[in-house]
């Protein structure tokens, strides 16, 4: 016979501790934004989904530009077991955070263990900075699966984060599979972890199987059992992975239940289907605060250096298509690029009036009427615009532009000649190709 178990569907399914929500927020407000703060998992789970583990040599760099950006918390390992190179890696990386990023607080994951317990405290010696999240599986099919009693699990989690805290760790009191374990057992999970000492609770949506009203739900029941306990100031952190597509979805509901840390890695690179995506997250929420007239707390600028970065170290290639990747501000639809470049030259004639204001305002519409991003609000250049089979004359003289300069003198002749080649050729034309015709033809 099979066996009678299955997880906790936070989504849909009923419980008596926890009534489905009838409404949502549709988002979260300025206020819980500007006092959310964002936990990196770069160096961590991110690198779970790659091919290669960085060195030291290349992760501080990048934590460095994490802390410059607006991010303090950073996960930076997990108990590696018998792998030499992982477990020194993460302690040197630890040591030099401590003397270059002595403000930075760096977390590393503690299995419910004595071993990866002593391998936290171990950590601890070389920043002590440090916080060590807490963690063990509690779904009803992982405890099935793993032969682990719930009661065994809970004594773990509360032993472990005792003795961890008597050692001078800070804890985040976790488990893994949050999302799939019933409430009045998380209330259980909550109450020990708590009671033992952890400062903060992180729910994880291990595997992603959340939905915003999952993902709202969840973090409310956990604000109110905290309030219950008398620990309402205790911080609650939402970790989710995007294995339904729901990352940003269910990191913005959980922001607006009242979730205080949001995890996130560039890119969504991890395991499986990947992390929350830091870029996505950061445009929405700076979306939201710039539409209430509030100020972001990150530094945008410097966003698209920090996904470069960590492209390179984890030797993924820019994606084609989605937020601030390959493509973000690049058209070569004929209508768009018609009002892009018109824009332009009522950019263009508001400065031959010398009306600076003006001038501006139709910069900015350059780079936005067809685009929700500012390029250059997070390092980037102003939208370009390629030719290919569906161009128009706007394209060229956009492309003209971006490579050559005013395009004011090019010739119509030139025009013809590039919108002809790239429909003859039947795809678009790369730079270098645009480049040549242009310089051929003004020479």
């Amino acid at each position: 016979m099979l066996p009678k178990i299955r997880d906790f569907n936070w989504n849909h399914e009923s419980h008596i501790s926890s009534p489905l929500p009838k409404k949502l927020p549709g988002d979260p407000t300025p206020e819980q934004i500007l006092h959310m703060e964002i936990v990196s998992e770069d160096l961590r789970d991110g690198l779970h989904g790659v091919e290669r583990y960085p060195s030291s040599e290349e992760m501080l760099p990048y934590a460095r530009s994490l802390y410059d950006f607006g991010i303090s918390r950073m996960t930076v390992g997990i108990f590696p077991g018998e792998s030499y190179i992982v477990d020194k890696t993460i302690k040197k990386l630890l040591a030099e955070m401590y003397e270059y990023l002595p403000h930075a607080k760096p977390l590393v994951l503690c299995l419910a263990s004595k071993n990866s317990l002593r391998w936290s405290l171990e950590c601890l010696e070389y920043n002590p900075n440090l916080e060590a999240l807490v963690f063990m599986g509690t779904s009803p099919m992982r405890r099935l699966v793993q032969q682990w009693d719930f009661k065994e699990i809970v004594k773990r989690l509360g032993k472990t984060t005792n003795m961890a805290v008597r050692a001078g760790l800070s804890v985040i009191g976790a488990s893994e599979h949050t999302s799939q374990t019933p409430p009045h057992e998380l209330e259980e999970i909550i109450k020990t972890q708590v009671g033992n000492g952890a400062t903060s609770i992180c729910i994880a949506d291990t595997i992603g199987t959340a939905r915003p009203i999952g993902a709202y739900r969840i973090t409310k029941f956990t604000k109110e059992i905290l309030k219950s306990i008398g620990h309402q100031s205790v911080p609650v952190e939402w970790h989710g992975h995007r294995d339904l597509g729901n990352d940003i979805s269910t990191s913005m509901s959980a922001l607006s239940a009242g979730a205080d840390r949001i995890h996130t890695v560039s890119r969504g690179i991890g395991e499986r289907a990947g992390n929350t995506k830091l870029e996505a997250f950061v445009l929405n929420c700076n979306q939201i605060l710039v539409e209430h007239g509030k100020e972001t707390p990150w530094k945008l600028k410097l966003l698209l250096s920090i996904l470069q970065q960590y492209e390179e170290i984890t030797q993924t290639p820019t994606p084609s298509h989605g937020p601030l990747a390959k493509r973000f501000n690049h058209t070569t639809v004929g209508i768009h690029a018609d009002a892009i470049e018109k824009t332009h030259l009522l950019a263009d004639e508001a400065r031959k009036n010398n009306d600076t204001k003006l001038e501006q305002i139709y910069e900015i519409m350059a780079r936005t009427i067809y685009s929700a991003v500012d390029a250059s609000l997070v390092g980037g250049l102003p939208i370009e615009a390629g030719v290919g089979p569906w161009s128009g004359h706007k394209n060229v003289h956009l492309a003209y532009r971006r490579i050559i300069g005013s395009a004011s003198i090019l010739d119509i002749t030139i025009v013809e000649k590039t919108l002809h080649l790239a429909r003859t050729l039947g795809r678009e034309l790369s730079k270098e190709e645009l480049k040549k015709i242009f310089l051929e033809e003004t020479s």
